[in-house]
């Protein structure tokens, strides 16, 4: 009887630790206001590929491909698959440059 009480008292300690407070968001990633009304076009910014990555870089790119949000892929980052048509994705390599730029 011990022991399944010690059992549950960890699945509650386990289950606790995954709950996020209210407010609080699940994700790590940084959260920024977005608007899923826009439609991103990658066409104008296509050539930022090769292009050493910066924060301005990002923010041109997502103005001017007329996204409303963006994600940055840094070497090793995991991404998530879903598609959203307001996001702009911008790929950076090893080297610090632009890989790829694409919607969705």
């Amino acid at each position: 009887m011990m022991h399944f009480r010690i059992g549950l008292v960890g699945m509650a300690l386990i289950a606790a630790g995954c709950a996020t407070s209210p407010g609080e968001s699940s994700s790590s990633a940084p959260t920024a206001s977005r608007d899923v009304t826009a439609t991103c076009d990658a066409t104008n910014v296509r050539s930022l590929v090769g292009n050493s990555y910066s924060e301005r870089l990002a923010s041109d790119a997502r103005r001017n491909s007329g996204a409303g949000d963006l994600r940055v892929v840094m070497p090793g980052q995991v991404m998530t698959m879903e598609y959203r048509p307001e996001r702009l994705t911008i790929v950076v390599d090893d080297d610090g440059n632009v890989r790829s730029v694409r919607c969705g």
